[in-house]
């Protein structure tokens, strides 16, 4: 399972009105759509926040998705300035087997690597 939160949605709000939010919605949802397996399936879970249940995956399917999605993201970045998207995942059964478990470690995970992205967009390198 892997668990997704976008960046950058308050600040298209803010900055741009909620019409502009709700597209940035929109086309993360399409891209996770899109970067899915047949046997996947992509969920918004609240907020800017989505699941994406991958079925048999494994690590290695997970990796696969992650790159396919990196690319696509790109164009989202493109098109709505500052915005990108965490990604962290939980594997069955070695982190659990309960969806409620998968899904709050995969939520850890996500919030890791978005604190990680902040930390390099504060680098000064």
């Amino acid at each position: 399972m892997a668990v997704a939160d976008i960046d950058g949605l308050k600040r298209a709000n803010d900055d741009y009105g909620h019409a502009t939010g709700d597209a940035l919605l929109v086309a993360v949802a399409e891209a996770l759509s899109t970067s899915c397996r047949g046997s996947d399936a992509a969920y918004r879970i609240g907020g800017d926040e989505f699941a994406v249940l991958l079925q048999g995956a494994g690590r290695a399917g997970y990796e696969a998705l992650q790159l396919r999605l990196d690319a696509l993201i790109l164009d989202v970045s493109a098109r709505f300035a500052g915005a990108g998207l965490s990604v962290g995942a939980a594997h069955a059964p070695g982190d659990g087997s309960k969806s409620g478990v998968l899904i709050h470690i995969g939520d850890e995970r996500m919030y890791a690597v978005k604190d990680a992205h902040h930390m390099a967009a504060d680098d000064p390198r």
